[in-house]
C-alpha cells in the first residue's frame, strides 16, 4: 500500500471533518429567533419573484404570501415574468382580478427594453427593484411556499436587530421518494453551512429564494454589477458585496416561522443541470477561502474512491477508506442530525449511509462536468 495515499486521505479527511464540526458548532451557537408578536411591526416590503414558465406554480406561491398574519398595506407582490412561453402572465392577472385588495403586480421582460443578456435573472430582479416603492426588498422564486407568519417573522427580526440583510431558511417541501430526500439531506446542510458561516464569519452560503436586503444597500454597493455576465450568482455574490462593506449587518434568520419551501427536482438531467449552475460559479468568488473549501473537498472525495476501487486490489486500502468515510460520515451525522430537525426532516437523516456514499461519486461528476461548457436553465443556455 501507498502510505503517501494513505496519508492524503486521512488528512483531507480530518480536515473536512474538522471544518464540518465547526460549521456544527456554529449552526448550534444561532439560537432560534422568537418574535414577539405582541408589538407592532411597521417594516414594509417588496417581494419581487421572477417567474418563467411556472404557470403550475404560481398561484399556489401567490396564496401562501397574501394569506399572512401581516397587513397588506405594508408588502406588495412584483412578479417579474422572464419571456414565460405558457400561461404564467394569465394566471397572475387573473389573481390580481380575484383579489384586488392585495398590491399584486405583474412586469413583463417582453415589454421592457432588454437585449439578449446571460442572467435575465439579475435584470428581473434589478428591474423589479427599480419598479418597487417600499424600502425593503425581499426575493424568492415563483415555486416557493410560505407559512402565514413568513412576514411578521422577518419585519420582526429586522425591527430588533436592525441588519442590512438577511437571509432567511429555505427547504424542499415534502420530499416523497429516495431521491428527492437525499437532495433535501445536502440541501439543508448547505442552507446550515451558509447559516453558520454568517455567524462565524465571513458568510460564503446564502439563497435567493429567501433573501432580504435593504432597497438602498442594493444600489449603495452598486447591485449586481461586476457579476451581472454570470447567469447564477444573484444571492451569493451580491451577499459577499454587500459583507464587504456591512461586516456587522449580515444575518442569517433561524427561525421555522421564516421558512420557504421549494421544489425538489424530478429527474437526474434536471438536478445535474441545477447542480452545474450551482457549481459553475465556485471559481468566481473573491473570497478564495471558499474556492479552496470547494477543492479540498473534492479531493478528498477524489482519495476516497482511489481508496475504494485501489481495495480490490490491496485490501489494506479498504482499512484507510473505511477509516477516512467514517471520519466523514460521523462529522456529517452530528451536523445534519441538528440540521434536519430544525428543518422537521429527521427522518431524511436515516438515508445519510446510502447519501454520503453516494455523494463520492456525485462530488467528482459535477466538479468536473460544472467546470466545462454552458448548461440549460428555464429552457435557456447559458453560462
Amino acid at each position: 500500500m501507498c502510505f503517501f495515499i494513505a496519508f492524503i486521505t486521512l488528512t483531507l479527511a480530518i480536515l473536512y471533518g474538522t471544518l464540518i464540526t465547526y460549521f456544527n458548532k456554529g449552526w448550534t451557537g444561532l439560537q432560534p429567533f422568537v418574535s414577539d408578536n405582541s408589538l407592532p411591526l411597521s417594516t414594509a416590503f417588496s417581494i419581487i419573484i421572477p417567474a418563467r414558465n411556472e404557470q403550475e406554480n404560481i398561484i399556489t406561491c401567490l396564496e401562501g404570501i397574501v394569506n399572512q398574519k401581516y397587513p397588506a398595506t405594508q408588502f406588495e407582490i412584483i412578479i417579474m415574468d422572464d419571456f414565460s412561453d405558457d400561461d404564467t402572465a394569465g394566471k397572475v392577472q387573473e389573481f390580481i382580478q380575484k383579489y384586488p385588495v392585495y398590491q399584486v403586480r405583474i412586469i413583463k421582460l417582453s415589454e421592457e427594453n432588454t437585449a439578449e443578456k446571460n442572467s435575465f435573472k439579475k435584470f428581473a430582479i434589478t428591474l423589479g427593484i427599480k419598479y418597487s416603492k417600499y424600502d425593503w426588498i425581499i426575493t424568492s422564486d415563483a415555486d416557493c411556499r410560505h407559512g402565514h407568519k413568513w412576514l411578521a417573522t422577518i419585519a420582526s427580526y429586522i425591527e430588533k436587530y436592525n441588519p442590512v440583510l438577511v437571509s432567511a431558511p429555505v427547504t424542499f417541501h415534502e420530499p416523497s421518494n429516495f431521491f428527492e430526500k437525499t437532495q433535501a439531506l445536502e440541501f439543508t446542510g448547505l442552507i446550515a453551512i451558509g447559516a453558520a458561516s454568517m455567524a462565524q464569519k465571513p458568510p460564503n452560503l446564502c439563497n435567493g429564494a429567501n433573501l432580504i436586503y435593504r432597497k438602498d444597500v442594493f444600489y449603495e454597493v452598486d447591485g449586481f454589477k461586476g457579476f451581472d455576465d454570470i447567469a447564477s450568482g444573484d444571492d451569493e455574490f451580491l451577499m459577499h458585496k454587500i459583507y464587504v462593506k456591512y461586516k456587522t449587518g449580515v444575518d442569517f434568520l433561524k427561525s421555522r416561522d421564516a421558512i420557504a419551501y421549494t421544489q425538489a427536482t424530478k429527474t437526474l438531467p434536471e438536478f445535474m443541470q441545477q447542480r452545474k449552475r450551482w457549481v459553475s460559479k465556485s471559481g468566481k468568488y473573491k473570497n478564495k477561502g471558499i474556492t479552496a473549501i470547494l477543492i479540498g473537498a473534492y479531493f478528498m472525495h477524489l482519495f476516497l474512491l482511489v481508496c475504494l476501487i485501489a481495495g480490490f486490489i490491496y485490501p489494506a486500502y479498504f482499512i484507510v477508506f473505511i477509516m477516512a468515510f467514517g471520519i466523514k460520515l460521523l462529522a456529517e451525522y452530528m451536523f445534519l442530525s441538528k440540521v434536519t430537525k430544525f428543518f422537521n426532516q429527521k427522518s431524511i437523516i436515516n438515508l445519510i449511509i446510502p447519501a454520503a456514499f453516494l455523494y463520492i461519486f456525485y462530488a467528482l461528476i459535477i466538479g468536473i462536468y460544472a467546470n466545462f461548457g454552458r448548461y440549460e436553465w428555464k429552457g435557456r443556455i447559458v453560462k
